[in-house]
């Protein structure tokens, strides 16, 4: 399960958001370096202008995790 913390940073020059990602919901404590390993994060996104929405545009981004 993942987890927005915080609130997103809008970039107006890039036209982009960055958001910081939680992993959360693991069934065992693990100690500090033994979880690791490659998830794969697929973002979604619409924008609305004057009551129109555009398509749905589809990231998918590979991610190294480790704990």
């Amino acid at each position: 399960k993942v987890a927005v913390v915080g609130k997103g940073t809008e970039d107006l020059r890039q036209r982009s958001t960055k958001v910081t990602l939680k992993l959360a919901g693991g069934k065992l404590p693990l100690t500090k370096g033994t979880g690791q390993g490659n998830v794969q994060l697929s973002i979604s996104a619409t924008a609305r202008s004057r009551g129109a929405t555009s398509k749905p545009r589809v990231k998918t981004q590979p991610i190294q995790v480790a704990n």
